[in-house]
C-alpha cells in the first residue's frame, strides 16, 4: 500500500494508483501573456484560489524604458500599495541587505536588463493574501538575487480573483511573458 501523507488526505489510501489519483496534486497551466508591444501589467483573472490552492507565475521580462525600478503584485483590484507590506532579501556581490516597505513590491527590474521572476501566491487559513517572489536580475557578472514577501495590511481577501504585476518603472519590451500555474 502507498500512503502520501498530504493535507488533502490520502490520496491513494486503497493501494490502487490511478491517472486521476497521480494527477491531483500536478500543477497546470492556466494561461501564458507575451506582450506584443511594450507594456507595464500582467493581470490574471478568472481565478477561484478556494479550488486553486496556490498560484505560481514565472516571469521573463527585459526593462524597454531605461529606468530600474519597483515590481508590484496586486490582488482582486486592489492597486493602493499602501494597503500592502513588503519585506525583502537582496544579494548583490558580496553585500546582503533588507528592507521592508509599506508597499507591495514583488521585485525590482535593472535599466535595460534581462529578468526572471517566480511568485508563489495563496490566500492564508485565515483569508490573507500572501505572495513570495524569488528574482535574478541583470546578466554576466552583475547578478542580483532577491528574495520577497509580500502580505496585504488588515483586509481579509475572500476569493483571489485576480492577480496583477505592474512594472511601476515603466514598459517592459514585446515579447516579455507570463505564465500562471494552478497548484490544487
Amino acid at each position: 500500500m502507498i500512503n502520501s501523507p498530504s493535507p488533502y488526505g490520502n490520496l491513494i489510501a486503497d493501494g490502487s494508483i490511478t491517472p486521476v489519483k497521480l494527477s491531483a496534486n500536478i500543477p497546470q497551466r492556466i494561461a501564458t501573456s507575451t506582450l506584443a508591444g511594450a507594456g507595464n501589467t500582467f493581470t490574471f483573472s478568472g481565478l477561484t484560489s478556494s479550488t486553486d490552492r496556490f498560484y505560481k507565475i514565472f516571469v521573463f521580462a527585459e526593462d524597454a524604458a531605461a529606468a530600474t525600478g519597483d515590481i508590484r503584485i496586486y490582488v482582486n483590484g486592489d492597486t493602493t500599495s499602501t494597503n500592502y507590506y513588503s519585506q525583502k532579501v537582496n544579494v548583490s556581490n558580496n553585500v546582503l541587505s533588507g528592507t521592508r516597505s509599506n508597499a507591495s513590491i514583488i521585485g525590482e527590474i535593472s535599466a535595460n536588463k534581462p529578468h526572471m521572476m517566480e511568485i508563489t501566491a495563496t490566500r492564508t487559513v485565515d483569508g490573507f493574501f500572501v505572495a513570495m517572489g524569488n528574482n535574478v536580475m541583470s546578466q554576466g557578472a552583475a547578478v542580483m538575487i532577491e528574495n520577497l514577501y509580500v502580505s496585504k495590511t488588515n483586509a481579509l481577501v475572500g476569493e483571489i480573483t485576480e492577480l496583477s504585476i505592474v512594472f511601476a518603472a515603466g514598459n517592459v519590451k514585446a515579447g516579455s511573458t507570463a505564465i500562471l500555474y494552478m497548484f490544487p
